[in-house]
């Protein structure tokens, strides 16, 4: 008898031992990043393939391809830890193609819209502002023939641009800039990078007037090194409820302080 439960104890060790090993070795896969990369899917109610793609420790990596209820191809996104990063696709039913590049989840770099026939259509430019955002900067739109319908870089003109300038002197920068809209237009100096307020209009003191359509920034040269000033180009439009509506764009110039 005595020896019956000497065996079934040892049985239940040795039951115990293996479940404990395989657990270990799981562990241990995990942290070796073994067989963590795997195939993943997902479909319609009809069967049809709705997407597809790979992820690694349960996050999307890679490609990831998106389908319509009919099977037909509508995007394709890259992943980086399960966020979007690098270049994404969609296509539109009309034949025209998106494509948009993205920074760890952010939209940062050029939008290109093409149109059916492949020429391209708009490209818009996002930058990373402050708190890690991203703002649109620059645009350009075309007809389907290929000619410029609207150019943003028409916003500004650097009048005396200048390169060095020596410590303690003093040096205005022109800028030339117009509005789209024929209304009010101004440049709000700030570090972008850091810093944004959004309730912003013509007639708060930090922003800098464009009088005859010149704006003047005075460069810092209180101290030596390489020197970057960032500013933002308001175009104002005041709306029908009296409220300003503001289109943007962010601009830098650096220099030297010698």
């Amino acid at each position: 008898m005595k020896r019956t439960i000497s065996k079934i104890y040892l049985y239940i060790l040795i039951i115990i031992s293996s479940i404990l090993a395989n657990s270990c070795q799981e562990e241990q896969g995990e942290k070796d990043g073994e067989s963590l990369l795997k195939g993943v899917s997902e479909y319609y109610d009809n069967g049809r393939l709705k997407e597809e793609g790979s992820t690694l420790n349960g996050l999307k990596t890679g490609i990831f391809y998106y389908y319509n209820h009919e099977g037909v191809l509508e995007k394709e996104v890259n992943f980086k830890n399960d966020l979007k990063d690098g270049e994404s696709k969609i296509y539109n039913p009309d034949g025209s193609i998106i494509i948009t590049e993205y920074l760890r989840g952010y939209e940062i770099g050029t939008r290109t819209y093409f149109h059916p026939n492949g020429k391209i259509g708009e490209t818009k430019t996002y930058i990373k502002t402050y708190y890690d955002s991203t703002r649109l900067n620059t645009w350009k739109s075309y007809d389907s023939d290929g000619n410029v319908m609207q150019d943003s870089s028409c916003y500004y003109e650097i009048l005396n641009p200048i390169s060095v300038i020596k410590e303690g002197d003093i040096y205005d920068l022109e800028i030339k800039v117009t509005s789209y809209h024929n209304e009010y237009i101004s440049i709000y100096q700030c570090d972008y990078l850091e810093e944004y307020n959004q309730y912003l209009s013509p007639e708060d003191e930090i922003i800098v007037p464009c009088m005859s359509e010149i704006c003047t920034v005075r460069l810092n040269s209180n101290k030596k090194g390489n020197q970057t000033i960032r500013m933002i180009i308001l175009d104002f439009i005041l709306d029908e409820d009296g409220y300003y509506n503001v289109h943007k764009v962010y601009f830098q110039y650096k220099y030297e302080v010698i």
